[in-house]
């Protein structure tokens, strides 16, 4: 678990680095498409988790940044897709605000047991948006 943990720890932190770099920095766009700008948000949400779970609030903090700001370059980045029947941006807004909003202050009041029942709400809402449109993709708690 341990491994795991900093496995995702250094993906994030080398996603955070590499996103940081060259001139386009600051202008939230991605040159990825949705499915691979994913594979970036889970790597976030699982080590994210793995914190939470193990209490270390500290650590998830910045994971918590990384992650918000991956939502809102999606939400920048795409406002139609395939499989989306609405922008990124109103599902972000309507399924993920309100957890990802308790969880930072969770991680603000160091509220282990806040911060935890917030990323399991948050899983179910990414995976309800997954089955309402037809994702085969699941997030894991």
């Amino acid at each position: 678990a341990l491994m795991k943990v900093l496995f995702y720890s250094l993906l994030a932190f080398l996603l955070v680095n590499s996103s940081c770099t060259g001139t386009q920095a600051h202008t939230h766009t991605t040159i990825k498409d949705l499915d691979e700008a994913m594979i970036d948000l889970r790597a976030y949400q699982e080590a994210l988790g793995e914190h939470i779970k193990s209490g270390n609030l500290k650590d998830a903090d910045w994971l918590y940044t990384g992650m918000d700001s991956v939502l809102q370059v999606l939400s920048n980045t795409f406002p139609t897709h395939r499989k989306l029947k609405k922008p990124f941006k109103e599902y972000v807004e309507v399924k993920l605000q309100k957890p990802l909003a308790l969880i930072g202050t969770a991680i603000e009041k160091n509220d282990s047991s806040l911060a935890l029942e917030q990323y399991r709400i948050l899983v179910r809402r990414c995976n309800s948006c997954h089955k309402d449109l037809e994702i085969d993709k699941q997030v894991w708690e």
